[in-house]
């Protein structure tokens, strides 16, 4: 059996801890929290999730390059299966 199971849950874990600790964002029931602490040299990430059946596009933009903003900042989430972007700028 084995196979590609232990791959496919490392990348899944990979993904969790890299999108909570690093990228700074965390699901919680409908909302998502944001608070990266990324190096200093990134212009700017983008992150493509699904919250139930709705595609969320998020770009975050380091144009000060800053890793650790000085507000963290709360989204809530709907599914409404249309898909949605959300544009912001470290500070």
């Amino acid at each position: 059996h084995g196979g590609w199971a232990g791959y496919t849950s490392s990348a899944g874990i990979f993904c969790f801890v890299g999108g909570e600790n690093v990228l700074g964002l965390k699901m919680r029931g409908n909302k998502l929290d944001r608070s990266p602490c990324i190096p200093k040299d990134w212009p700017s990430f983008n992150v493509k999730f699904v919250y139930k059946s709705t595609l969320y596009d998020l770009t975050i933009e380091n144009p000060h390059g800053i890793n650790r903003p000085t507000k963290e900042i709360v989204f809530d989430l709907i599914d409404d299966q249309k898909p949605h972007s959300i544009n912001l700028e470290l500070s």
